[in-house]
Order: C-alpha cells, then structure tokens, then sequence
C-alpha cells in the first residue's frame, strides 16, 4: 500500500508538468497519425504544396498555418503590407520610361545601325538621361517637402542612399539612379533573390510547425490538473503514509 500510495504521489506530480497520452486511439485517428508522420517525414526534406496542408489539417489548423505565413519575415516584408507610397509610384514610372529608352539606345548600339524610328542610338540615349534626371529632380524634391517620418518610409524603399546633391553618389545613367528595392533590374543593389529566399525557408518553416502542431494535438490530450482536488488527494495519502505500520502492509 506504501508503495502504491507513493507512485500515485508522482503521478500526481509529472501530470503538472506534462501532457497525458491519451489510452486509446481509434482507427481513423490511427490513419491520421499515420499520415501527419508521413508528411512531417517529407517536410524535413523539402516543403510541400499548400493543397497537401490544407488536405491534412483540420480547417482551425490550415487558417492558424496561413496566419503565421502572412507575418512578416523582415522588415521590407513590413514596408510591402504597406505598399509603395504614392511618392515612388510616379518615381518608378519616370525610371521605367528611362530603362525602355536606354534599352533601345543599347540596342541599337548593338546592332550597329539606327533604331526603328531612324534616330541614332545616342538620341535615345540623350532622352534616357533626361527622364532618368527628371526623375531624380522629382524625388529630391518630394523628399524635401514631406515630413521626417514620410521621408524615412521612402529612403527605405530605395536600395542605395539618395543623395542627389554635387556630392552625392546618384548618377543620371541607368546604373547610377536609385532604384526600388523590390526591382528586379540588373542594375538594382538589393538583391530580390535573398529576399525570396527568407521568404521561402519561413514558408518551409511554417509548414514543419503547423504540421507538427496537429499530430501533437492528434496524439496528446491536454488534461489540466485541478490543483484543489491535487492538494486535497496529496493531504489524505501524505496522512495515510504517515500512519501506515509495515506490519498493516
């Protein structure tokens, strides 16, 4: 009886601290399990489709997963909830003019003779450098009037500093104008493939805990302990051991 009474002493204190496994499992719930581990197995591998979550998880489970996947990684992921301010929208349009004429400018130059219009690539050219100027006369402007706080917003879209002043670094050429971070030009510093990329291995991590969240919930209950009833069963065995005789035993 001793003994009894104390291993039912530490069952009482592990379950505080830990999850019951649950006695019985029926058999869809062993299919369940079954096919959870498969999916976790492959996880550890490589990431899966969003079909093959959404088949597998509960639907409570698959919302949970796309809420996680909707934060963001890192702070540009933050600026795009926001979206491009209306200051950039119109600098992207200038600086997308430019590349097109510059692009038709290189190509010209490429093939040795005029462009389609029968002007000479260095017209072409001559008008790239003009929009992408008037671009950057646009921006330092706009940068000038907005507040502190609008102004940081902007500069954070940009993958350079911009310092259009005599001393400053921006060019009006296609490889010296800032341009937005998200851009996928050859000429742009901030690199979209390292961005795609941590979005990618959060995806993938997304996925290995959501799914190893449902087979926890699959295989574990969580049974809390009522502490009341705890100290009044610990009391009655702690009296009882207290005044047991090894010959009663």
């Amino acid at each position: 009886m001793q003994q009894q009474a104390h291993e039912l002493l530490d069952k009482l204190d592990a379950a505080k601290s830990s999850q019951l496994l649950l006695n019985s499992i029926d058999a869809i719930a062993v299919q369940k399990v079954k096919r959870l581990t498969q999916l976790l197995d492959r996880l550890r591998t490589e990431p899966q489709k969003n079909q093959t979550l959404h088949r597998q998880l509960t639907a409570e489970q698959y919302a949970n997963y796309l809420e996680q996947l909707s934060q963001p990684t890192n702070d540009f992921d933050s600026l795009l909830q926001d979206g491009l301010p209306d200051v950039l929208v119109h600098y992207q349009t200038l600086i997308t003019s430019a590349d097109k004429l510059n692009a038709l400018a290189e190509g010209a130059a490429t093939r040795k003779r005029r462009s389609r219009s029968g002007k000479p690539s260095s017209s072409h050219r001559n008008k790239a450098e003009r929009t992408y100027e008037q671009a950057c006369v646009y921006l330092d402007e706009q940068l000038g009037v907005v507040d502190s706080l609008t102004e940081n917003q902007i500069r954070a879209w940009l993958d350079r500093d911009f310092d259009f002043s005599t001393d400053g670094k921006i060019a009006i050429d296609c490889m010296g104008v800032a341009r937005i971070r998200n851009s996928r030009s050859k000429y742009s510093q901030a690199s979209p493939l390292n961005a795609s990329a941590e979005r990618n291995a959060m995806h993938h991590q997304c996925q290995l805990a959501a799914v190893t969240a449902a087979l926890q919930q699959q295989i574990y209950i969580p049974e809390p302990i009522d502490e009341s009833a705890t100290l009044i069963v610990r009391s009655k065995l702690r009296s009882l051991l207290a005044n047991l005789s090894p010959e009663k035993d």
